[in-house]
Order: C-alpha cells, then sequence, then structure tokens
C-alpha cells in the first residue's frame, strides 16, 4: 500500500498527505495516493454510490495535472474524510495566481477541467497565501445506512 502516512483511521478521521516535486510521475503517483486512500475509506466506511471513487480520483488528477502543468513545483495533495460524509481534496501548489477556465477546445488541448471540477464538486474554493495558493475540492461520499 503506498498510503503509509494515513493517519487517525482507528479514530474515524481519515486524512492522508502527499508530496509531489512536480516532475513526470507526479501525477501518476497522486492517483496511487488517493486510489490507496479511497480503497481503505471503503473498507470501512462504503459509499453507496458506485460513482464516488472515481470522481474523486478524477478530480484529484485533475488539480494535480493542473498543478504540475502551471506551476513550478513542488506541491501538495492532502485528502481527508469528513463525518458529513465529504472527502476533501487539497491540492497546494507554488503559483499565487488564481485558475483561469478557458473555453472548451474541441481539438483536444483542454479547457474542460475546470467545468468538469465544478460539476463533480458539492464546493470549490481557491486561497492565495503568499507562497501560493490551495484549491480545496469537496466531494460526496455518501454513506449507506447502517441497520
Amino acid at each position: 500500500m503506498l498510503v503509509d502516512n494515513l493517519s487517525g483511521a482507528r479514530s474515524g478521521q481519515w486524512s492522508v498527505r502527499h508530496v509531489f516535486d512536480g516532475r513526470h510521475g507526479s501525477i501518476g503517483a497522486a492517483r496511487a495516493v488517493t486510489r490507496d486512500f479511497l480503497a481503505a475509506l471503503h473498507r470501512a466506511r462504503p459509499s453507496d454510490d458506485p460513482r464516488a471513487a472515481d470522481n474523486i480520483l478524477l478530480a484529484v488528477s485533475e488539480l494535480v495535472t493542473n498543478a504540475v502543468r502551471h506551476t513550478a513545483g513542488p506541491g501538495r495533495l492532502h485528502i481527508d474524510f469528513t463525518e458529513e460524509h465529504q472527502v476533501r481534496v487539497t491540492v497546494s501548489d507554488t503559483s499565487t495566481a488564481a485558475p483561469r477556465p478557458r473555453a472548451p477546445q474541441p481539438d483536444g488541448t483542454g479547457g474542460y477541467g475546470w467545468l468538469l471540477l465544478e460539476e463533480l464538486a458539492d464546493t470549490l474554493t481557491v486561497v492565495a497565501h503568499e507562497g501560493g495558493k490551495h484549491i480545496h475540492a469537496a466531494l460526496p461520499w455518501p454513506g449507506r445506512a447502517r441497520g
């Protein structure tokens, strides 16, 4: 398991942090950490939405890809589960520039990412700070009713 820094699983507070350098392999490594986190979370707190894990994985992929493409690196990924049945994803990078959504390009050169994130996330916020920015996305993890 790549998630060797999963914290709080015993207390019900699920959290993982991952630092990426912004070079080749950063996006794949972030996806692998996310997959491991979601698999562990699903074992303990199964979601009743079969798309929830895929949606979260897609959001992480998009956020980390943007950080790798548009900043100098390094970056950080933080994922946690809330008792409100959300998975919060935060990607931090070294640029203070806010994401600039652009019109989708039918030639395959992009423009769909931010629109996709807005559709998948319950909330999506950008917080600039002196050393860069944090992009926070809260995505649903609907739980099964306990009987």
